[in-house]
């Protein structure tokens, strides 16, 4: 291999690591403004975690993890959550695209 291949090879790896370093921010930042946006949807309906608590027959403990930014609850929580709120939950999957996507998520 010459020199100008493993430079163009290294040149790559090296977008390729920056590329996905960018994905995992900006799915890090969506899945916290969606656990955002679901607080404040149960806000907004009046509702405190022990009423969210007592719907889901869980403990006020429970929803306190559930509403937690670093927790990872899994989709039928979610869901179960929604509707205990009044809420729906929509999903939309569509390519990164860097900057461009970051820019319509936000």
């Amino acid at each position: 291999m010459d020199l100008l291949n493993l430079v163009s090879g290294l040149l790559g790896w090296r977008r390729a690591q920056a590329a996905g370093r960018a994905l995992s921010a900006q799915l890090a930042a969506n899945r916290n403004a969606f656990k955002a946006d679901l607080v404040r949807a149960r806000e907004d309906a009046g509702l405190s975690r022990e009423d969210v608590a007592e719907r889901l027959g869980v403990s006020v403990e429970h929803i306190a993890r559930f509403e937690d930014p670093k927790a990872n609850p899994r989709l039928q929580m979610i869901c179960s959550y929604a509707h205990a709120i009044g809420a729906i939950v929509a999903f939309d999957v569509r390519p990164f695209e860097g900057d461009k996507v970051a820019k319509q998520a936000g």
